[in-house]
Protein backbone atom coordinates (compact mmCIF):
# COMPACT_ATOMS: atom_id res chain seq x y z
CA UNK A 1 0.00 0.00 0.00
CA UNK A 2 2.92 2.30 0.34
CA UNK A 3 4.25 1.73 -2.85
CA UNK A 4 0.96 2.47 -4.14
CA UNK A 5 0.71 5.43 -2.53
CA UNK A 6 4.19 6.46 -3.76
CA UNK A 7 2.97 6.00 -7.00
CA UNK A 8 -0.14 7.84 -6.86
CA UNK A 9 1.49 10.74 -5.17
CA UNK A 10 3.79 11.21 -8.19
CA UNK A 11 1.05 11.29 -10.80
CA UNK A 12 -0.36 13.42 -8.17
CA UNK A 13 2.57 15.70 -8.57
CA UNK A 14 3.30 15.83 -12.36
CA UNK A 15 3.38 19.90 -13.74
CA UNK A 16 -0.08 20.67 -14.05
CA UNK A 17 -0.79 20.48 -17.67
CA UNK A 18 -2.70 23.31 -19.86
CA UNK A 19 -6.27 23.64 -19.78
CA UNK A 20 -6.26 22.16 -23.40
CA UNK A 21 -4.15 19.33 -22.16
CA UNK A 22 -6.83 18.32 -19.20
CA UNK A 23 -9.21 16.65 -21.35
CA UNK A 24 -6.50 14.52 -23.01
CA UNK A 25 -4.87 13.60 -19.81
CA UNK A 26 -8.37 12.67 -17.89
CA UNK A 27 -8.81 10.25 -20.98
CA UNK A 28 -5.65 8.75 -21.04
CA UNK A 29 -5.77 8.37 -17.27
CA UNK A 30 -8.96 6.14 -17.51
CA UNK A 31 -8.39 4.18 -21.15
CA UNK A 32 -4.72 3.49 -20.01
CA UNK A 33 -2.59 4.38 -17.04
CA UNK A 34 -6.13 3.64 -14.74
CA UNK A 35 -6.29 0.18 -15.74
CA UNK A 36 -2.98 -0.41 -16.23
CA UNK A 37 -2.55 1.35 -12.25
CA UNK A 38 -5.31 -1.26 -11.04
CA UNK A 39 -3.31 -4.72 -12.51
CA UNK A 40 -0.55 -3.49 -10.96
CA UNK A 41 -2.08 -2.71 -7.81
CA UNK A 42 -3.97 -6.04 -7.45
CA UNK A 43 -0.85 -8.47 -8.84
CA UNK A 44 2.06 -6.89 -7.36
CA UNK A 45 1.12 -4.33 -4.74
CA UNK A 46 -1.77 -6.23 -2.36
CA UNK A 47 0.08 -10.16 -3.50
CA UNK A 48 -2.12 -11.03 -0.94
CA UNK A 49 -5.45 -10.47 -2.67
CA UNK A 50 -3.89 -12.55 -5.99
CA UNK A 51 -3.14 -15.39 -3.57
CA UNK A 52 -6.30 -15.45 -1.98
CA UNK A 53 -8.32 -15.37 -5.79
CA UNK A 54 -5.83 -18.50 -6.94
CA UNK A 55 -5.48 -20.34 -3.52
CA UNK A 56 -8.57 -19.96 -1.47
CA UNK A 57 -10.65 -23.06 -3.42
CA UNK A 58 -9.42 -23.03 -6.39
CA UNK A 59 -7.86 -26.83 -5.90
CA UNK A 60 -7.57 -29.32 -3.30
CA UNK A 61 -4.08 -28.90 -1.14
CA UNK A 62 -1.28 -31.49 -2.22
CA UNK A 63 1.05 -31.67 0.52
CA UNK A 64 1.96 -34.13 3.80
CA UNK A 65 0.77 -34.26 7.31
CA UNK A 66 2.42 -35.61 10.48
CA UNK A 67 -0.20 -37.34 11.85
CA UNK A 68 -0.26 -40.80 10.32
CA UNK A 69 3.22 -40.94 11.87
CA UNK A 70 2.33 -39.69 15.11
CA UNK A 71 -0.96 -42.07 15.19
CA UNK A 72 1.78 -45.24 14.55
CA UNK A 73 4.95 -43.60 16.95
CA UNK A 74 3.38 -41.72 19.34
CA UNK A 75 2.94 -37.89 19.45
CA UNK A 76 6.61 -37.68 20.74
CA UNK A 77 7.58 -38.38 17.38
CA UNK A 78 6.67 -34.72 16.76
CA UNK A 79 9.21 -32.76 17.09
CA UNK A 80 11.20 -29.56 15.10
CA UNK A 81 13.52 -31.82 13.97
CA UNK A 82 11.16 -34.00 12.59
CA UNK A 83 9.37 -31.38 10.82
CA UNK A 84 12.16 -29.71 9.38
CA UNK A 85 13.16 -32.95 8.16
CA UNK A 86 9.89 -33.96 6.24
CA UNK A 87 10.35 -30.43 4.68
CA UNK A 88 13.48 -30.99 3.51
CA UNK A 89 12.44 -34.05 2.22
CA UNK A 90 9.58 -32.96 0.48
CA UNK A 91 11.99 -30.52 -1.55
CA UNK A 92 15.03 -32.61 -2.38
CA UNK A 93 13.25 -35.80 -3.23
CA UNK A 94 11.07 -34.16 -5.98
CA UNK A 95 7.87 -34.41 -5.22
CA UNK A 96 7.70 -30.85 -4.10
CA UNK A 97 8.29 -30.21 -8.22
CA UNK A 98 5.16 -32.16 -9.11
CA UNK A 99 2.85 -29.77 -7.00
CA UNK A 100 3.15 -31.17 -3.35
CA UNK A 101 4.12 -28.36 -1.10
CA UNK A 102 2.02 -28.13 1.68
CA UNK A 103 3.63 -29.38 5.56
CA UNK A 104 0.78 -29.50 7.85
CA UNK A 105 2.15 -29.74 11.94
CA UNK A 106 -0.59 -32.21 13.25
CA UNK A 107 -2.01 -32.22 17.20
CA UNK A 108 0.87 -32.56 19.67
CA UNK A 109 2.55 -29.15 18.85
CA UNK A 110 1.36 -26.98 22.17
CA UNK A 111 1.75 -26.87 25.64
CA UNK A 112 0.53 -24.02 27.68
CA UNK A 113 -1.13 -21.15 27.21
CA UNK A 114 -0.49 -17.24 27.52
CA UNK A 115 -1.66 -14.82 29.23
CA UNK A 116 -5.09 -14.16 26.80
CA UNK A 117 -5.33 -18.14 26.91
CA UNK A 118 -3.64 -18.35 23.45
CA UNK A 119 -2.33 -21.57 22.52
CA UNK A 120 1.69 -22.34 23.10
CA UNK A 121 4.01 -24.19 21.36
CA UNK A 122 6.04 -26.97 23.41
CA UNK A 123 9.37 -25.67 23.66
CA UNK A 124 10.88 -29.01 24.16
CA UNK A 125 9.42 -30.39 21.12
CA UNK A 126 9.57 -26.81 19.01
CA UNK A 127 13.07 -24.99 21.06
CA UNK A 128 13.13 -22.42 18.56
CA UNK A 129 9.25 -21.56 18.05
CA UNK A 130 7.08 -22.13 15.33
CA UNK A 131 7.44 -19.36 13.67
CA UNK A 132 10.92 -20.11 13.28
CA UNK A 133 9.99 -23.91 11.66
CA UNK A 134 7.23 -21.78 9.70
CA UNK A 135 9.83 -19.50 8.31
CA UNK A 136 12.19 -22.95 7.08
CA UNK A 137 9.09 -24.75 5.16
CA UNK A 138 8.55 -20.98 3.25
CA UNK A 139 11.98 -20.90 1.94
CA UNK A 140 11.62 -24.06 0.93
CA UNK A 141 9.14 -22.96 -0.75
CA UNK A 142 6.33 -24.61 0.50
CA UNK A 143 2.84 -23.70 2.97
CA UNK A 144 3.02 -24.79 6.91
CA UNK A 145 -0.40 -25.79 8.48
CA UNK A 146 -1.32 -25.49 11.97
CA UNK A 147 -3.93 -28.04 14.00
CA UNK A 148 -6.28 -26.58 16.64
CA UNK A 149 -10.07 -27.60 17.81
CA UNK A 150 -13.21 -25.51 18.34
CA UNK A 151 -14.03 -23.80 22.20
CA UNK A 152 -12.12 -22.82 25.03
CA UNK A 153 -9.97 -25.57 26.14
CA UNK A 154 -11.26 -26.33 29.69
CA UNK A 155 -8.06 -25.84 31.18
CA UNK A 156 -7.72 -22.12 31.18
CA UNK A 157 -11.90 -21.82 32.25
CA UNK A 158 -10.73 -21.69 36.24
CA UNK A 159 -7.68 -19.05 35.83
CA UNK A 160 -10.35 -16.70 33.65
CA UNK A 161 -7.40 -15.36 30.82
CA UNK A 162 -8.26 -11.61 29.52
CA UNK A 163 -9.50 -11.80 25.70
CA UNK A 164 -6.76 -9.38 23.81
CA UNK A 165 -7.85 -6.33 22.89
CA UNK A 166 -11.72 -6.03 25.29
CA UNK A 167 -12.90 -5.35 28.32
CA UNK A 168 -13.90 -9.55 28.72
CA UNK A 169 -12.77 -12.79 30.14
CA UNK A 170 -12.98 -15.89 29.10
CA UNK A 171 -15.69 -16.99 31.27
CA UNK A 172 -17.84 -14.16 29.87
CA UNK A 173 -18.03 -15.60 26.69
CA UNK A 174 -19.23 -19.25 27.78
CA UNK A 175 -22.62 -20.66 27.29
CA UNK A 176 -23.92 -21.04 30.52
CA UNK A 177 -24.39 -23.65 32.02
CA UNK A 178 -21.01 -24.87 31.02
CA UNK A 179 -21.50 -27.31 27.53
CA UNK A 180 -18.86 -29.38 25.82
CA UNK A 181 -16.86 -27.47 22.89
CA UNK A 182 -16.25 -30.21 20.45
CA UNK A 183 -16.25 -33.51 19.76
CA UNK A 184 -13.16 -34.56 21.65
CA UNK A 185 -14.95 -32.85 24.85
CA UNK A 186 -12.08 -31.05 25.44
CA UNK A 187 -13.38 -27.98 25.31
CA UNK A 188 -16.42 -25.31 26.87
CA UNK A 189 -18.72 -23.99 24.14
CA UNK A 190 -18.34 -20.85 23.77
CA UNK A 191 -21.35 -18.56 23.08
CA UNK A 192 -20.86 -16.62 19.82
CA UNK A 193 -24.34 -14.08 20.93
CA UNK A 194 -21.70 -12.77 23.77
CA UNK A 195 -19.45 -9.57 23.29
CA UNK A 196 -15.87 -11.20 23.36
CA UNK A 197 -16.62 -14.32 22.21
CA UNK A 198 -15.43 -13.99 18.35
CA UNK A 199 -12.72 -11.23 19.46
CA UNK A 200 -11.49 -14.73 21.40
CA UNK A 201 -11.24 -16.57 18.03
CA UNK A 202 -9.72 -13.61 16.06
CA UNK A 203 -7.11 -13.48 18.59
CA UNK A 204 -6.20 -17.23 17.98
CA UNK A 205 -5.92 -17.28 14.37
CA UNK A 206 -4.20 -13.84 14.34
CA UNK A 207 -1.53 -15.57 16.83
CA UNK A 208 -1.36 -18.09 14.12
CA UNK A 209 -1.41 -15.83 11.40
CA UNK A 210 1.55 -14.22 12.71
CA UNK A 211 3.64 -17.51 13.01
CA UNK A 212 2.92 -17.22 9.21
CA UNK A 213 0.59 -20.39 9.20
CA UNK A 214 -1.02 -21.09 5.59
CA UNK A 215 -3.59 -23.56 6.77
CA UNK A 216 -5.73 -24.79 9.69
CA UNK A 217 -7.09 -28.25 10.17
CA UNK A 218 -10.16 -27.16 12.90
CA UNK A 219 -10.30 -31.02 14.39
CA UNK A 220 -13.33 -32.59 16.71
CA UNK A 221 -15.85 -30.38 14.38
CA UNK A 222 -19.35 -31.22 14.98
CA UNK A 223 -22.11 -32.13 13.28
CA UNK A 224 -19.49 -35.03 13.35
CA UNK A 225 -16.59 -36.37 14.93
CA UNK A 226 -18.06 -39.22 16.54
CA UNK A 227 -16.03 -41.34 17.82
CA UNK A 228 -16.40 -45.18 17.48
CA UNK A 229 -15.75 -47.68 19.81
CA UNK A 230 -12.25 -49.17 19.31
CA UNK A 231 -9.95 -50.98 21.66
CA UNK A 232 -6.51 -48.45 21.47
CA UNK A 233 -3.48 -49.50 20.69
CA UNK A 234 -2.09 -51.31 23.83
CA UNK A 235 -5.30 -52.51 25.19
CA UNK A 236 -7.52 -50.19 27.51
CA UNK A 237 -11.14 -49.08 28.04
CA UNK A 238 -12.75 -47.61 24.25
CA UNK A 239 -13.26 -43.95 24.25
CA UNK A 240 -17.02 -42.61 25.36
CA UNK A 241 -19.60 -43.23 22.22
CA UNK A 242 -21.45 -39.90 21.75
CA UNK A 243 -23.93 -38.70 20.69
CA UNK A 244 -23.73 -39.48 16.79
CA UNK A 245 -25.07 -36.26 15.38
CA UNK A 246 -23.47 -34.14 18.33
CA UNK A 247 -26.29 -31.73 18.18
CA UNK A 248 -25.52 -30.72 21.33
CA UNK A 249 -22.34 -28.77 20.87
CA UNK A 250 -22.92 -27.62 17.19
CA UNK A 251 -19.60 -26.34 16.12
CA UNK A 252 -21.08 -24.19 12.97
CA UNK A 253 -21.37 -21.19 14.99
CA UNK A 254 -17.24 -21.56 15.66
CA UNK A 255 -16.92 -22.49 12.19
CA UNK A 256 -17.77 -19.24 10.77
CA UNK A 257 -16.28 -17.35 13.44
CA UNK A 258 -13.01 -19.39 12.39
CA UNK A 259 -13.72 -18.31 8.73
CA UNK A 260 -14.34 -14.86 9.64
CA UNK A 261 -11.29 -14.44 11.65
CA UNK A 262 -9.29 -15.76 8.72
CA UNK A 263 -10.85 -13.18 6.51
CA UNK A 264 -9.44 -10.30 8.87
CA UNK A 265 -6.22 -11.30 8.87
CA UNK A 266 -5.97 -10.78 4.70
CA UNK A 267 -3.93 -13.30 4.54
CA UNK A 268 -5.31 -16.73 2.19
CA UNK A 269 -5.39 -18.91 5.20
CA UNK A 270 -7.21 -22.66 3.86
CA UNK A 271 -9.80 -23.72 7.10
CA UNK A 272 -10.01 -27.68 6.86
CA UNK A 273 -12.66 -29.41 9.19
CA UNK A 274 -12.24 -32.57 10.74
CA UNK A 275 -13.63 -35.18 11.00
CA UNK A 276 -16.67 -37.52 9.38
CA UNK A 277 -18.67 -34.31 9.12
CA UNK A 278 -22.41 -34.25 9.39
CA UNK A 279 -23.89 -34.22 5.80
CA UNK A 280 -26.73 -32.76 7.31
CA UNK A 281 -24.76 -29.50 7.33
CA UNK A 282 -22.79 -29.67 3.75
CA UNK A 283 -23.74 -26.01 2.67
CA UNK A 284 -22.57 -24.39 6.16
CA UNK A 285 -19.16 -26.50 5.62
CA UNK A 286 -19.19 -25.34 1.83
CA UNK A 287 -19.56 -21.80 2.49
CA UNK A 288 -17.18 -20.92 5.57
CA UNK A 289 -14.07 -23.67 5.05
CA UNK A 290 -12.17 -25.20 2.01
CA UNK A 291 -12.77 -28.80 2.96
CA UNK A 292 -14.11 -31.05 5.37
CA UNK A 293 -13.56 -34.95 6.49
CA UNK A 294 -16.01 -36.89 5.55
CA UNK A 295 -15.64 -39.96 7.92
CA UNK A 296 -13.34 -41.41 10.66
CA UNK A 297 -9.45 -41.37 10.78
CA UNK A 298 -7.78 -43.77 7.69
CA UNK A 299 -5.05 -45.06 10.51
CA UNK A 300 -5.80 -48.03 12.01
CA UNK A 301 -5.60 -47.85 15.71
CA UNK A 302 -6.27 -51.53 16.09
CA UNK A 303 -3.06 -52.20 14.38
CA UNK A 304 0.01 -52.45 16.03
CA UNK A 305 2.72 -52.69 13.11
CA UNK A 306 0.84 -50.75 10.51
CA UNK A 307 -0.08 -47.90 9.95
CA UNK A 308 -3.21 -48.34 7.89
CA UNK A 309 -5.72 -51.14 6.71
CA UNK A 310 -7.53 -51.56 3.68
CA UNK A 311 -11.08 -52.14 5.75
CA UNK A 312 -10.12 -48.11 6.77
CA UNK A 313 -9.79 -47.25 3.15
CA UNK A 314 -12.59 -49.19 1.93
CA UNK A 315 -15.35 -46.95 3.93
CA UNK A 316 -14.79 -43.71 1.63
CA UNK A 317 -15.73 -45.53 -1.59
CA UNK A 318 -19.43 -45.73 0.04
CA UNK A 319 -19.18 -42.37 2.21
CA UNK A 320 -18.65 -40.44 -0.54
CA UNK A 321 -21.31 -41.36 -3.02
CA UNK A 322 -23.78 -39.09 -0.99
CA UNK A 323 -21.11 -36.31 -0.35
CA UNK A 324 -20.40 -36.67 -4.35
CA UNK A 325 -22.14 -33.70 -5.55
CA UNK A 326 -20.54 -31.12 -2.95
CA UNK A 327 -17.37 -30.51 -4.42
CA UNK A 328 -15.70 -28.15 -6.53
CA UNK A 329 -13.77 -24.75 -6.85
CA UNK A 330 -17.19 -23.16 -5.34
CA UNK A 331 -18.05 -25.86 -2.94
CA UNK A 332 -14.32 -26.76 -1.46
CA UNK A 333 -13.56 -30.42 -1.11
CA UNK A 334 -14.01 -33.71 0.07
CA UNK A 335 -11.36 -34.33 2.95
CA UNK A 336 -10.63 -38.58 2.61
CA UNK A 337 -7.94 -38.47 4.97
CA UNK A 338 -4.27 -38.91 4.62
CA UNK A 339 -3.24 -40.66 1.66
CA UNK A 340 -0.96 -43.57 2.74
CA UNK A 341 0.66 -45.05 -0.52
CA UNK A 342 4.51 -43.64 0.04
CA UNK A 343 5.20 -47.28 1.71
CA UNK A 344 3.69 -50.83 1.09
CA UNK A 345 3.81 -54.25 3.82
CA UNK A 346 7.26 -53.86 4.64
CA UNK A 347 9.66 -51.29 5.95
CA UNK A 348 10.29 -49.69 9.13
CA UNK A 349 6.68 -48.18 9.30
CA UNK A 350 4.55 -49.76 6.56
CA UNK A 351 1.50 -48.14 5.43
CA UNK A 352 -0.08 -52.02 5.61
CA UNK A 353 -1.47 -51.69 2.00
CA UNK A 354 -0.64 -53.92 -0.61
CA UNK A 355 0.50 -52.16 -4.06
CA UNK A 356 -2.67 -52.63 -5.93
CA UNK A 357 -3.93 -51.32 -2.55
CA UNK A 358 -2.24 -48.28 -2.52
CA UNK A 359 -2.76 -47.45 -6.13
CA UNK A 360 -6.43 -48.15 -5.53
CA UNK A 361 -6.27 -45.08 -2.58
CA UNK A 362 -4.38 -43.26 -4.99
CA UNK A 363 -6.24 -43.45 -7.91
CA UNK A 364 -9.75 -42.88 -6.18
CA UNK A 365 -8.65 -39.86 -4.11
CA UNK A 366 -7.28 -37.99 -7.35
CA UNK A 367 -10.53 -39.08 -9.14
CA UNK A 368 -12.34 -37.43 -6.11
CA UNK A 369 -10.34 -34.38 -6.53
CA UNK A 370 -9.53 -34.95 -2.48
CA UNK A 371 -7.40 -33.02 -0.98
CA UNK A 372 -3.83 -35.25 -1.14
CA UNK A 373 -1.47 -35.19 1.69
CA UNK A 374 0.76 -37.56 2.16
CA UNK A 375 0.73 -39.99 5.79
CA UNK A 376 4.03 -41.29 5.20
CA UNK A 377 7.69 -40.57 6.58
CA UNK A 378 8.77 -38.89 3.23
CA UNK A 379 12.25 -39.89 3.56
CA UNK A 380 11.43 -43.47 3.36
CA UNK A 381 8.86 -43.21 0.45
CA UNK A 382 9.59 -46.26 -1.95
CA UNK A 383 9.96 -46.61 -5.86
CA UNK A 384 6.56 -47.58 -6.09
CA UNK A 385 5.21 -45.02 -3.85
CA UNK A 386 6.99 -42.27 -5.60
CA UNK A 387 5.50 -43.37 -8.95
CA UNK A 388 2.24 -42.96 -7.54
CA UNK A 389 3.00 -39.85 -5.99
CA UNK A 390 4.48 -38.43 -9.23
CA UNK A 391 2.57 -39.49 -11.96
CA UNK A 392 1.66 -36.13 -13.69
CA UNK A 393 -1.40 -37.14 -15.52
CA UNK A 394 -3.23 -38.53 -12.14
CA UNK A 395 -2.52 -35.27 -10.59
CA UNK A 396 -3.89 -33.27 -13.39
CA UNK A 397 -6.74 -35.10 -12.81
CA UNK A 398 -6.80 -34.55 -8.86
CA UNK A 399 -6.40 -31.13 -9.94
CA UNK A 400 -8.81 -30.48 -12.72
CA UNK A 401 -11.67 -29.24 -10.73
CA UNK A 402 -13.72 -31.64 -11.61
CA UNK A 403 -14.51 -34.47 -9.55
CA UNK A 404 -15.91 -37.41 -9.63
CA UNK A 405 -19.23 -39.10 -9.83
CA UNK A 406 -20.04 -42.61 -9.34
CA UNK A 407 -21.52 -44.42 -12.29
CA UNK A 408 -21.55 -47.73 -11.18
CA UNK A 409 -21.92 -49.08 -7.62
CA UNK A 410 -21.73 -52.39 -5.38
CA UNK A 411 -18.09 -54.09 -5.05
CA UNK A 412 -16.95 -53.14 -8.69
CA UNK A 413 -17.87 -49.48 -8.78
CA UNK A 414 -16.78 -47.56 -11.26
CA UNK A 415 -16.33 -43.52 -10.92
CA UNK A 416 -16.17 -41.03 -13.80
CA UNK A 417 -15.25 -37.28 -14.18
CA UNK A 418 -15.38 -35.95 -17.95
CA UNK A 419 -13.22 -33.07 -18.34
CA UNK A 420 -12.07 -29.94 -20.42
CA UNK A 421 -11.47 -30.83 -23.47
CA UNK A 422 -14.48 -33.52 -23.82
CA UNK A 423 -12.64 -36.57 -22.92
CA UNK A 424 -13.55 -38.82 -20.00
CA UNK A 425 -11.11 -39.99 -16.94
CA UNK A 426 -12.74 -43.22 -15.49
CA UNK A 427 -11.64 -45.05 -12.66
CA UNK A 428 -12.60 -48.80 -12.37
CA UNK A 429 -12.61 -50.80 -8.63
CA UNK A 430 -12.23 -53.88 -7.74
CA UNK A 431 -13.46 -53.92 -3.53
CA UNK A 432 -13.75 -57.82 -3.63
CA UNK A 433 -11.72 -60.28 -1.83
CA UNK A 434 -11.09 -62.26 -5.08
CA UNK A 435 -10.32 -61.37 -8.85
CA UNK A 436 -13.45 -59.82 -10.80
CA UNK A 437 -14.22 -58.15 -13.72
CA UNK A 438 -15.73 -54.23 -13.49
CA UNK A 439 -17.00 -52.68 -16.30
CA UNK A 440 -17.87 -48.94 -17.30
CA UNK A 441 -20.63 -48.63 -20.01
CA UNK A 442 -20.59 -45.28 -22.57
CA UNK A 443 -24.10 -44.91 -22.16
CA UNK A 444 -23.51 -44.10 -18.28
CA UNK A 445 -20.80 -41.76 -19.63
CA UNK A 446 -23.43 -39.81 -21.48
CA UNK A 447 -22.52 -40.95 -24.91
CA UNK A 448 -22.93 -44.03 -27.56
CA UNK A 449 -20.50 -43.96 -30.23
CA UNK A 450 -17.63 -45.55 -29.85
CA UNK A 451 -14.10 -44.73 -28.09
CA UNK A 452 -11.02 -44.85 -27.78
CA UNK A 453 -9.26 -46.04 -24.00
CA UNK A 454 -5.65 -45.38 -22.53
CA UNK A 455 -4.33 -46.84 -19.30
CA UNK A 456 -3.19 -44.01 -17.48
CA UNK A 457 -1.07 -45.62 -15.03
CA UNK A 458 0.74 -48.10 -17.23
CA UNK A 459 1.02 -44.90 -19.79
CA UNK A 460 -0.18 -47.71 -22.17
CA UNK A 461 -3.40 -47.29 -25.37
CA UNK A 462 -5.61 -49.80 -25.16
CA UNK A 463 -7.38 -49.10 -28.38
CA UNK A 464 -11.11 -48.48 -29.45
CA UNK A 465 -14.36 -49.87 -27.78
CA UNK A 466 -17.54 -49.60 -29.18
CA UNK A 467 -20.18 -49.59 -25.96
CA UNK A 468 -17.89 -50.02 -23.24
CA UNK A 469 -14.59 -51.42 -21.46
CA UNK A 470 -14.10 -54.21 -18.95
CA UNK A 471 -10.88 -54.89 -16.99
CA UNK A 472 -10.22 -58.03 -14.72
CA UNK A 473 -8.57 -56.95 -11.21
CA UNK A 474 -6.95 -58.47 -8.87
CA UNK A 475 -8.47 -58.17 -5.09
CA UNK A 476 -8.71 -54.79 -4.02
CA UNK A 477 -7.05 -53.46 -7.26
CA UNK A 478 -8.11 -50.62 -9.53
CA UNK A 479 -7.90 -49.10 -13.43
CA UNK A 480 -7.65 -45.33 -14.21
CA UNK A 481 -8.53 -44.69 -18.16
CA UNK A 482 -8.46 -42.14 -20.06
CA UNK A 483 -11.75 -42.16 -22.72
CA UNK A 484 -11.98 -40.38 -25.85
CA UNK A 485 -15.58 -40.66 -27.30
CA UNK A 486 -15.42 -40.05 -31.47
CA UNK A 487 -11.69 -40.26 -32.19
CA UNK A 488 -8.02 -42.25 -31.13
CA UNK A 489 -6.52 -40.34 -28.92
CA UNK A 490 -4.05 -37.88 -30.18
CA UNK A 491 -1.19 -38.27 -27.16
CA UNK A 492 -0.36 -42.12 -28.03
Amino acid sequence: MKLAFLRWNSLHRLTQPAASDLLALVLAFRTVIGPLFLTIFLLHLDPVYAQKQDERNDRPLMGWSSWSQESHLGESWLTEAQILTQSDALRSSGLQQHGWRYINIDSGWQNGYDSYGRPTPDLTKFPNGLAAVVEHIHRNGQKAGIYWTPGVPKEIEASNPPILRTPYNVQDILLVPLTNGNGFRSSYKIDFSKPGAQEYVDSVVGLFASWGFDFIKLDGTTPGSSLPSFTPPGGGAPPPDPDPENLQIDNRADVKAWHDAIEKTNRPILLALSWSLDHGYASWWEKYSNSRRIEFDVECYQCQSTISSWSNVALRFTDLVVWQNDAGPKLGWNDLDSLEVGTGTTGSVPSGLTDDERQSMMTFWSIANAPLYIGDDLTKIDEFGFSLLTNDEVIRINQSGYPGKQVAGGNTPVWAAKAANGSYYVALFNLNDSASAATVNWNDLGFSEPAFVADIWRKKPLGNFAVGFTAVLNPHASALLRVRPHERDQDE
